[in-house]
Parts: C-alpha cells; sequence; structure tokens
C-alpha cells in the first residue's frame, strides 16, 4: 500500500517539477511525450522503492544493461543524435528522482507537505493565469 501513496505523492511534484524546470534542461515543451516519460519515470522509480534489495537490484541493472547495450550496439551516427537530440530524456529521469527524494523528505513533517501544498497550488494557479492570458492574446479566425 506504501508504494500507491508514495505514487500519489511523488506524481504530481515530479511533474510540477518538468513544468518549471523543464526550459532549463532542455526538454522540449507543450511535448506529450515528455509527460508520458515523466510519469512513466515516477512510477518506476516509486516503485522500485518499494521493492526488496534484490529485486530492486535486478530490476535497476536489467534496464541499465539493456540501455548500455543498445547505446553500444547503436553506430556513432545514432550515438550523436542521441546526445543532441534526445540527452533531455537523462535530465528528465533527474527531475523525477529528485521529486521522489524531496517527496520523502517531505514525508516526514506536516509543515512541509503544509508549504509543498500551498507551492503546488500558487504554481496551479500562475500556470492557469498564464495559459488563460495566451488564449486571449491569440488572434481569432472568425
Amino acid at each position: 500500500m506504501k508504494k500507491y501513496y508514495d505514487i500519489i505523492n511523488t506524481l504530481p511534484l515530479s511533474l510540477l517539477l518538468l513544468l518549471l524546470a523543464g526550459g532549463y534542461a532542455g526538454i522540449p515543451s507543450g511535448s506529450i511525450a515528455a509527460f508520458v516519460l515523466c510519469i512513466m519515470f515516477t512510477v518506476w522509480t516509486a516503485l522500485l522503492r518499494s521493492m526488496k534489495r534484490k529485486e530492486r537490484l535486478r530490476s535497476a541493472g536489467i534496464v541499465a544493461v539493456f540501455l548500455a547495450g543498445l547505446y553500444i550496439a547503436a553506430g556513432e551516427r545514432y550515438r550523436e543524435l542521441f546526445r543532441e537530440r534526445y540527452f533531455w530524456i537523462i535530465w528528465l529521469f533527474c527531475l523525477c528522482a529528485g521529486a521522489l527524494a524531496a517527496a520523502l523528505i517531505m514525508d516526514r513533517s506536516i509543515w512541509l507537505k503544509r508549504t509543498e501544498a500551498a507551492a503546488m497550488l500558487g504554481c496551479l494557479s500562475l500556470l492557469k493565469t498564464d495559459s488563460s492570458r495566451k488564449l486571449q492574446s491569440t488572434p481569432s479566425t472568425d
């Protein structure tokens, strides 16, 4: 049951970090792939936390060896393409892992939870007003 609580607690924080810090990490804005990958990484890191040590090492090791094998098997052209265009995926994983760490730290204090909730509400209201301004400023095609 704790793994579901970790997912519920971490997912809004990781999506908020994606919205706020995504531009600095080179994550393409408005990309649905970034949000889907963020959700997948967040769920995976939360599930890793709830596993036993051997299962955690096996699953993380399988993914790491698979990705390393893909990187080695790919030609130099594809490696360069990944480094130029898709390196933001590594930053996205770091943001999700950081969100999990922040959620675990905030889980220990009620005041940190309240501060997190207030910050999320403030960011959501800023995002809502920003999106409504963009909608008002776009010319209509009537």
